[in-house]
């Protein structure tokens, strides 16, 4: 029951993924204009970030959808990716200087809430895949120095918080998914016993 479960679940929100991954690409060009804005000594070197990394990796797991393989595989490889995306936005914030950092911290943020519910990656994954990247955030902040300890400690408490949210709600959103599952299933049974005792009873 939990496979079939799994796979109602893989077949039911394989366009909301699809949607999903169309919005993270374009989010992700346009906030180009962000970095011309904000770093544009910096613009030309995000931009080959945004529009030769990301944007490619986006649209191959776009394409991987119509695969075959999509089913079995489509949960590690949205799981990559993100991490692939919340890399480059890690990368990006230890670059820049310390006063333009909350832009980039904001977009790590907005990964956190994009992964736990539009992406419908499963709880245990996306979970994972966030907290490897806070730990990607912790330890590049001690290899760079660019982030003063007492913004590094604020910024692990807040992002952990929101983890914590983010968490719940994935868990929420895929508890509640599995239990209308087998809420369905179950009146789909009773509905094929009733159906198989009228003919019984009409040929008795």
């Amino acid at each position: 029951n939990i496979n079939l479960c799994l796979r109602a679940m893989a077949e039911s929100t394989l366009r909301q993924v699809r949607i999903a991954l169309i919005v993270a690409a374009v989010f992700y060009s346009v906030y180009g204009f962000v970095d011309a804005i904000a770093v544009p000594e910096q613009k030309y070197f995000f931009w080959t970030l945004r529009w030769g990394v990301i944007l490619p990796v986006c649209m191959i797991m776009l394409v991987f959808t119509f695969s075959r393989q999509a089913e079995r595989f489509m949960q590690p490889v949205l799981a990559i990716g993100t991490l692939i995306s919340g890399a480059v936005i890690i990368f990006m914030t230890m670059t820049v200087p310390e006063s333009k950092q909350f832009i980039y911290i904001s977009g790590l943020v907005q990964i956190l809430f994009y992964v736990y519910t539009l992406l419908r990656i499963r709880f245990i994954w996306a979970s994972s895949c966030f907290s490897l990247l806070l730990i990607g955030y912790y330890a590049g902040a001690h290899i760079n120095g660019n982030v003063p300890m007492d913004r590094l400690w604020s910024d692990m408490a807040f992002l952990f918080g929101i983890n914590i949210m983010g968490m719940l709600a994935c868990y929420a959103i895929e508890y509640f998914t599995r239990k209308n599952f087998f809420l369905a299933r179950q009146l789909e049974t009773k509905k094929r016993r009733l159906a198989l005792m009228n003919r019984f009873l009409e040929n008795r």
